[in-house]
């Protein structure tokens, strides 16, 4: 709570590169003691990034540029920029999980990553289910299904609400689990 009541008056000033939703700018995130700036450009980025170290030393507060990271989507600059954060150049990550949806600029769709990864999971549990029937013989359908919608469907279903079917192939390979 206290942290909400000192980053109320957290603002960036508009920038030529903010994203924009509709008629809405959204320059960043935040969620507890997590913000997320978004810039369609690398000055933009270290132009917000300045605003937030100089808002951090007028509100007392602490930015850990050690875990700070960014991205980029889309084809990637050569050299690769080197925004730079409290004095401290940022890590720059291909991907990166905020608040549980993980995101992946190794594509074209920035939400395949974890469509891949629940597959994998899934396919590994499916297979330790089916091994099962060498240790304790056959198992009755009824049981297989128990142990599909308990152990498996979890991982196919997970973070559904909240990540955008964008190419028909990811969600293929959740279906063929």
């Amino acid at each position: 709570m206290l942290y909400l009541i000192y980053c109320s008056d957290f603002t960036l000033p508009p920038d030529p590169n903010d994203v924009f939703l509709a008629d809405t700018t959204i320059s960043h995130l935040e969620h507890a003691d997590n913000i997320v700036i978004l810039s369609f450009s690398d000055s933009g980025l270290q132009r917000h990034l300045r605003h937030l170290t100089a808002w951090r030393g007028c509100s007392f507060m602490t930015i850990n540029a050690t875990k700070s990271k960014y991205m980029i989507f889309g084809v990637l600059p050569n050299p690769l920029p080197l925004p730079i954060l409290a004095g401290r150049y940022i890590e720059f990550i291909d991907t990166f999980t905020y608040l549980g949806c993980t995101f992946s600029s190794l594509s074209h769709d920035i939400f395949d990553y974890p469509y891949y990864k629940k597959a994998a999971t899934a396919t590994r549990v499916v297979n330790t289910v089916r091994s099962m029937s060498r240790h304790v013989g056959y198992l009755p359908v009824h049981e297989g299904q128990i142990l599909y919608t308990s152990r498996v469907d979890p991982h196919l279903i997970s973070g559904a609400e909240v990540v955008i079917n964008v190419v028909k192939t990811v969600l293929q390979c959740l279906e063929m689990v």
